[in-house]
């Protein structure tokens, strides 16, 4: 593993806190900044890293292509950011008359904390009712959605047969899709979820959180809740691993930043309650915990909120599970190095 890069990597990633000095230090040893560049732009944080080597005087230390490489990636995460805005209003225009509860998640309020250039959104997501599903694909299809997915930038439509597979068996619909030709986002697309995790089941979780919203938003206790069970349900499920999709940095960032930005005493006792009340200890604490270690937070708050929802057994930490055969598989190595471990689908056993 390569230690020191794998330090600045995750340095390059704290916009709020960063510590200059260390910064400084890593850049002036010899280290391979390929790699650190490689993770960066994989992990979906190259604007973040811009932003911190810039805010932080550092940048004049990378040498011209890793500064170019990173400054493209902000200024096209800028021009993407607005276009992700302009098809959120054209969204919330749609849905302003309907009889039914539904929020907007992840990107669609995260785009509105970050700094610009620092965080881009590929896709709208919604959360809503099991029992509104249709009325909602009544409303995507008369403003002219149809499902399916993205291959090599062109639309391919979903079977009939995968659009009830997928509502059966993922707790989401398969993505609704729109060509828009925005600058920088020339599909529009929507993921309806209907649970917290990849089981359909009608979850009383979900009724609670739409039942507490305000303006299409879930309150910020509840926020936090579905970014950790979503981080949670990505980081520990087998596909993900498989995909190499599970472990993206800028996925811990959202924690870091909603932990920096909302987390007091008031907040963090409605937190706990609520994390109890779902019966989701393991999900919030595993994010939490691991997100405290990547970014060696030092937060009492934080830390306490940690030891209070922390699970008896913890055996489930560095656990992978499989929902296709129900197998669950281990890895042993700590969490800084699984998430830059390179193959790990191959350290699973």
């Amino acid at each position: 593993m390569k230690y020191k890069e794998n330090q600045l990597i995750l340095e390059l990633c704290k916009f709020l806190d960063y510590d200059r000095k260390k910064i400084k230090k890593l850049l002036s040893e010899k280290l391979d900044m390929a790699y650190v560049l490689g993770n960066l732009m994989m992990n979906r944080v190259g604007g973040i890293a811009y932003t911190v080597l810039k805010d932080s005087g550092c940048i004049g230390l990378v040498n011209r292509e890793f500064k170019s490489t990173l400054e493209n990636v902000f200024e096209n995460n800028k021009c993407r950011t607005q276009s992700f805005k302009e098809s959120l209003v054209h969204m919330t225009k749609m849905l302003e008359n309907v009889n039914f509860k539904y929020v907007f998640l992840k990107g669609a309020y995260l785009a509105y904390l970050y700094p610009e250039g620092c965080r881009t959104s590929n896709d709208i997501d919604m959360l809503a009712n099991q029992t509104d599903l249709d009325c909602i694909d009544e409303i995507m299809q008369r403003n002219c959605f149809s499902q399916g997915y993205i291959t090599d930038n062109m639309f391919v439509p979903a079977t009939r047969q995968e659009k009830i597979i997928t509502r059966m068996s993922r707790g989401e619909t398969i993505p609704y899709i729109k060509q828009i030709d925005l600058p920088g986002m020339k599909f529009l697309e929507i993921d309806v979820n209907f649970s917290l995790d990849f089981k359909p089941e009608e979850s009383f979780v979900v009724k609670n959180m739409l039942d507490n919203t305000n303006q299409n938003i879930l309150s910020d206790t509840d926020f936090l809740i579905h970014l950790c069970v979503h981080l949670y349900k990505e980081a520990t499920t087998y596909n993900w691993v498989f995909m190499e999709r599970d472990m993206s940095l800028y996925k811990f960032c959202d924690i870091y930043l909603w932990i920096n930005r909302f987390v007091n005493e008031k907040y963090a006792e409605l937190f706990v309650s609520l994390v109890k009340k779902y019966n989701l200890r393991k999900e919030c604490y595993y994010v939490l915990y691991n997100t405290q270690v990547l970014f060696n937070i030092e937060n009492s708050l934080l830390i306490k909120i940690i030891d209070e929802i922390k699970p008896i057994d913890c055996k489930f930490m560095n656990e992978i599970y499989n929902p296709q055969d129900k197998k669950i598989m281990k890895y042993e190595m700590d969490f800084v190095n699984w998430v830059f471990c390179k193959n790990r689908i191959g350290e699973l056993a």
